[in-house]
């Protein structure tokens, strides 16, 4: 495992209560593995602006067919918490909604999450989108966490799904209040751009809303990537015709839920740079701490205007 920079997000971080069965979950519906499991660093408590006496674990899983993107768990003890998107529903903006993975049979999945006490926003329903068709379920785990997951119909895949269960985690969905807004603040501070922009009306219910406004209200979306051909991307999704509460304020630790994606830069010092020549304040200066397997590194963090947490990771490699 190693951070790769110029290859977009490569970690999601995710706070959760209880770690084992975070863990035998992942493994169970994603097939999923346990890569690395320890105390974290307390250099990101304080960076993380929490109590200096605050006990965390953290366990790393990853897809170990291809553990170029994974997802951190992280457990607090001893200091009070809140879930980030209590309650929310999807239209609703603030925080990261969802992280995204392909799967080898969503029906599957859906049943195994089922059997582990998972729920979801809709049954699994076929999505049309970009001219492909996706069997899609959005998994609404424990603490306040969703996971969408796609499995490629149409075209028939030239290859057969290489995993088992389900592949890495590959893209970080956001709803937000403002998606130009949210598009420009990517690309200003970290010079991503977006392969798709635009507004689409899908005639599947995969967040179940009611059925009468399904494909009523369109929705602006973009996707946006570090380089062509590279997943660990984050789409933003702002909705219309909906409104509802905003969590955005809440996406901090030790708050329950999904709450950052961290990426590698070659040059952290100049990456802080044009992020300031751009107006944003940084949440967390750069800072050095251990990040196990990875070990040493220099970490910075910014906020996107829908409270995200975005991890800056130069490694000492």
């Amino acid at each position: 495992m190693q951070f790769n920079p110029g290859s977009g997000w490569q970690e999601a971080v995710t706070s959760v209560r209880d770690l084992d069965k975070w863990i035998e979950d992942l493994d169970y519906i994603a097939g999923w593995s346990l890569a690395h499991r320890g105390a974290m660093d307390s250099r990101m408590l304080r960076a993380w602006h929490l109590p200096a006496g605050a006990e965390v674990e953290e366990a790393v899983v990853i897809c170990r067919g291809d553990p170029k993107r994974w997802l951190r768990l992280v457990s607090f003890k001893g200091i009070a918490q809140t879930q980030i998107r209590s309650s929310g529903q999807p239209w609703e903006t603030g925080g990261l909604f969802s992280i995204l993975l392909y799967s080898a049979d969503t029906q599957a999945a859906f049943q195994r999450a089922q059997e582990r006490w998972w729920s979801a926003h809709h049954d699994p329903v076929v999505m049309e989108f970009g001219g492909r068709e996706l069997l899609n379920v959005v998994l609404r785990g424990p603490d306040g966490c969703n996971f969408g997951l796609y499995q490629p119909l149409k075209p028939t895949p030239a290859e057969p799904f290489p995993f088992l269960k389900a592949g890495p985690p590959f893209n970080g969905q956001q709803m937000v209040r403002n998606k130009e807004q949210t598009e420009c603040f990517y690309a200003d501070a970290l010079g991503w751009n977006s392969w798709f922009s635009g507004t689409i009306s899908l005639s599947c219910n995969n967040f179940g809303i009611p059925d009468n406004m399904v494909g009523v209200n369109p929705k602006h979306v973009a996707i946006a990537h570090a380089a062509e051909g590279e997943y660990g991307q984050v789409e933003l999704v702002q909705w219309t015709g909906f409104e509802g509460q905003h969590y955005g304020d809440k996406a901090v630790p030790p708050n329950l839920g999904h709450l950052a994606l961290r990426w590698p830069v070659d040059d952290l010092a100049n990456q802080v740079a044009t992020i300031r020549a751009a107006g944003i304040d940084l949440f967390v200066e750069p800072t050095t701490v251990t990040l196990p397997p990875l070990g040493e590194v220099l970490l910075c963090t910014i906020r996107t205007p829908d409270g995200v947490m975005i991890e800056l990771i130069q490694t000492s490699g």
